[in-house]
């Protein structure tokens, strides 16, 4: 998959690149919050970290899937015009 979007970034309609990037920032974003969240919450565990912190993460990835889900909304409204 990955290398499909690589392609599509290369050789693709301005249409198709912008959806390639889309869909690659947030995949490693997503990813990146995953990975955030599991450190995240071994560090609050440790006592390292506060409720702050986890409630500050926790409203950040609320905000993450509120824009991947208008993010979806603009391409399907994008791939319905074309």
């Amino acid at each position: 998959m990955l290398d499909r979007l690589l392609e599509v970034l290369r050789s693709g309609s301005p249409r198709e690149r912008a959806t390639a990037i889309a869909v690659l920032v947030s995949t490693g974003a997503a990813l990146l919050l995953v990975v955030g969240s599991f450190a995240a919450v071994a560090a609050y565990y440790r006592g390292v970290v506060g409720e702050a912190l986890m409630l500050a993460l926790v409203a950040l990835a609320v905000c993450w899937m509120a824009f991947v889900l208008l993010g979806d909304v603009v391409l399907a409204r994008l791939f319905e015009a074309a």
